[in-house]
């Protein structure tokens, strides 16, 4: 899974953020650098992500992505 329509944002530490997407019945989360200039999608917005950014915005706007995106159930 590489992206899907947001369901949550949350601060996870200071400088990472978590968005949690689905895509059908699939889940994944990827961690983020927030950028205020950026800012942050919006739920329910669609995002993508690939070689260590996250597209959102019609791929007008992105972020720095933290590691790997992972099942957030699973943790």
């Amino acid at each position: 899974m590489v992206g899907g329509r947001v369901i949550e944002i949350a601060k996870v530490a200071e400088g990472k953020w978590r968005i949690w997407c689905v895509n059908g019945s699939d889940e994944c989360a990827v961690f983020v650098e927030p950028d205020d200039a950026v800012g942050m999608p919006e739920l329910g917005e669609e995002i993508w992500w690939q070689c260590g950014k996250v597209y959102f915005d019609g791929d007008q706007k992105q972020l720095r992505k933290i590691a790997n995106s992972h099942d957030p159930r699973s943790a």
